[in-house]
């Protein structure tokens, strides 16, 4: 409408997660057997707008409001205790844990974006978000962002942008915690605070510079300070997700990447390292053992998907209507816990691994329904197996593959 853009979307979203046990083996030699669905139920609305207020002006704002209910439904099969930890009965009985949660969140945001002359532009604003779930809590968030086109093809860029996540929904509560206790299924650590939403401080600098009409480079640095920091993990019997906190922790990295491009074909190279590091969890406690949590009060430790070194590469050629591509992905492994005494938890790496995709594609251009475009994609083509997690490490359950060879095709068309 002229000067003024705005878009209103709606949307629904369910989820659903069924784990189902070997209720006799699982008894036998877990001591636990659990029959385990959760659910997740989302709705909510989502509203931007922005307006051209004069030439050196853009407003831009909107809101969104999700309501979402969350139902965890679990049957356990468990064995009674004696004080002194030994089994009293050979005799399983059934525990009945059900439980549902109705959470909202809402947010709202006010930008502008200001070209204050020719080679500086600066974005800046704020943002409202709130959340009433298993906890209540809100924050605003100010964000300023400075784009300077140094010289011509050189331009520098730096941030700032405070943040706001709400945990998910899906966690086990106090309540649940407590119906456990003396049996197999009670945790060592009997208390579970709830999870908090995550709070975080983030800085950024770049600069980026065309060597030629071909080529680009870039360079980003970022640092994130964090409070109430989220991870998620795979804990007990029923290798479920599960969200908890460290009460502090950052993120820091850097990234270099170039981009070249012909008429026919073209290139990119990525290279990243970074370090993100948590300490004192205080959310989810019966999730982790006394030791462990003991240790990580008065350390910081890597994070279980922190990954020192990724690069990614690829190239592609244009004929026609068709295309070939490829690309390379190299990870220098996810964490581990070394398995030796004393070794502090995700102080170890995985070994590193290398995967080959490729990918060709055709466009249709003249058909009944508009043009269609074609496309098969060959993932780890050399078919490498390659472990993402071997089991060990907090928050995680079980050891965990990188995907074997596969083959998808797709096909799209636009009127």
């Amino acid at each position: 409408m002229g000067d003024l853009n705005y878009q209103l979307s709606g949307f629904h979203q369910y989820s659903e997660l069924h784990y189902t046990p070997d209720a006799i083996g699982d008894l036998a030699y877990n001591g636990v057997a659990s029959d385990t669905l959760r659910s997740n139920t989302a709705n909510g609305l989502q509203f931007d707008a922005s307006y051209k207020l004069n030439a050196a002006h853009t407003l831009r704002t909107g809101l969104a409001y999700t309501r979402q209910n969350t139902h965890s439904d679990n049957s356990v099969g468990v064995f009674d205790m004696n004080d002194d930890g030994t089994q009293a009965s050979t005799d399983p009985r059934t525990i009945v844990d059900n439980s549902s949660k109705t959470g909202k969140l809402s947010s709202v945001y006010l930008q502008d974006e200001w070209h204050i002359g020719a080679p500086l532009t600066i974005n800046y604003g704020v943002r409202f978000d709130k959340v009433d779930a298993f906890v209540n809590e809100q924050q605003w968030s100010p964000r300023i962002n400075v784009a300077y086109q140094l010289a011509k093809g050189t331009a520098l860029h730096a941030g700032y942008s405070r943040y706001f996540t709400p945990p998910p929904q899906e966690l086990a509560a106090q309540s649940s915690i407590d119906k456990y206790a003396g049996t197999s299924n009670a945790p060592e650590v009997a208390v579970s605070d709830n999870v908090k939403s995550e709070r975080t401080n983030y800085y950024d600098v770049g600069i980026s510079h065309q060597f030629s009409g071909a080529l680009t480079m870039t360079a980003d640095a970022y640092y994130k300070k964090i409070r109430n920091m989220l991870d998620e993990g795979q804990f007990g019997q029923a290798l479920i997700l599960s969200p908890f906190n460290y009460d502090r922790g950052y993120a820091k990295g850097l990234e270099l990447s170039a981009v070249y491009s012909q008429k026919d074909w073209g290139s990119f190279l990525n290279v990243t390292t970074q370090k993100a590091e948590g300490t004192n969890i205080t959310s989810g406690q019966s999730l982790f053992g006394p030791d462990e949590l003991a240790y990580i009060a008065n350390h910081y430790i890597h994070v279980d998907h922190d990954q020192t070194v990724t690069i990614s590469g690829g190239a592609h050629y244009h004929w026609g209507d068709s295309q070939i591509s490829g690309d390379v992905l190299y990870g220098s492994g996810l964490r581990l816990t070394p398995d030796t005494d004393g070794a502090a938890p995700n102080s170890g790496h995985l070994p590193h691994y290398t995967t080959v995709n490729l990918a060709l594609t055709h466009t249709w251009k003249a058909t009944p329904v508009g043009a269609v475009e074609g496309r098969l994609a060959l993932i780890n083509a050399f078919d490498k197996v390659y472990l993402l997690r071997d089991g060990s490490g907090v928050g995680v359950g079980a050891p965990q593959y990188g995907e074997r060879r596969s083959l998808y095709a797709g096909i799209s068309t636009s009127f």
